[in-house]
């Protein structure tokens, strides 16, 4: 707790100079303890991380095979609540990066609930956010070859509609309801991009053509006729003319990072989602009440909640939402 205080400490008297050499400064007047054995350096941290053995021979059975993103995305339901209607199946949507899809049958409503995991690359270069189109292209062809997605009819009006408040009565439809949650890793003010004619990768190997135009991350998203939990706050502001000011990721990546190009760089924005079908289901609230420290880089509220801590073990926010 007192290393933790003098590094919090010694990040609020940096005013923002935090490279390499300052954060290793940092943990070496610290002295930080990180109870490992032998010589604790880059490379033993790095093996460490990366040491999934177990994990790997698990995926390897079903197929998965290769370089695997240790992030990973898993799917987590009530088994008093909801009963798996079909086997869980995994798609890789780029080297060593999945999406995992399950189709569930809430007991209660009898209601038809198809929920998606995914999580997509970082980065904020133009390349990054053409990475991220390509995989979002991906997930909606492989969505859409297991007819997971929402009738065509309303679903793109529906998505991108900001009229709908998050207290809106129960949908009536016979369609499923879907929910995907993913680390987008893009804010919704991502600049739009446009993608190749076509994705050769897509769909089983088959090739396709994208979608004319250009958008964000969010915008493809909601191209799936899926709305963002996000929509209420992002028209809020919008009237208003106040900041967005709810943020998912709220930290200050150390000098062992395996991105060395955000070392330092303060991270502070929305990039993780649950996006839901509007016309199967609504959101009534958030579960968790979001954390509220964006509109402003690197301000002194955002500094004083800095995550990792000793309350949010994550450098991410959970996004928590009631959906019915």
């Amino acid at each position: 707790a007192q290393r933790s205080a003098e590094l919090e400490s010694a990040i609020r008297g940096s005013r923002g100079g935090l490279g390499v050499g300052r954060l290793t400064k940092i943990g070496t007047e610290i002295k930080m303890d990180l109870n490992f054995p032998g010589e604790v350096t880059s490379k033993s941290i790095k093996k460490l991380r990366t040491s999934s053995d177990c994990v790997s021979e698990d995926l390897a059975k079903m197929g998965v095979t290769g370089a695997l993103d240790d992030d990973g995305v898993a799917i987590f339901w009530k088994r008093t609540r909801f009963e798996p209607t079909s086997t869980a199946a995994f798609q890789e949507i780029s080297k060593g990066c999945g999406v995992v899809r399950v189709s569930l049958l809430d007991k209660e409503t009898k209601k038809d609930v198809v929920v998606v995991a995914a999580h997509l690359k970082s980065g904020n270069s133009e390349k990054d956010s053409r990475a991220r189109a390509t995989q979002v292209a991906r997930i909606k062809t492989w969505l859409q070859a297991n007819n997971m997605l929402p009738n065509a009819a309303n679903a793109h009006a529906n998505a991108h509609s900001n009229n709908s408040s998050p207290s809106d009565s129960h949908p009536k439809t016979t369609e499923p309801c879907v929910v995907l949650c993913l680390d987008a890793n893009a804010s919704p003010f991502e600049p739009s991009v446009k993608v190749p004619d076509r994705d050769s990768k897509a769909g089983g190997g088959k090739e396709r053509k994208e979608e004319a135009g250009a958008d964000n991350t969010l915008g493809r998203l909601r191209g799936f006729g899926l709305r963002s939990c996000w929509d209420a706050d992002l028209e809020k502001a919008r009237k208003s003319g106040n900041p967005f000011d709810p943020v998912t990721v709220n930290k200050i990546r150390g000098p062992l990072s395996d991105q060395k190009a955000k070392v330092g760089q303060h991270s502070c924005s929305v990039i993780d989602y649950v996006m839901y079908s509007p016309q199967a289901c609504s959101q009534v609230q958030f579960a968790l009440e979001p954390v509220r420290v964006g509109g402003s880089k690197f301000n002194a509220k955002a500094l004083a909640c800095l995550i990792p801590n000793m309350e949010v073990p994550s450098d991410h926010y959970p996004v928590a939402v009631d959906l019915r």
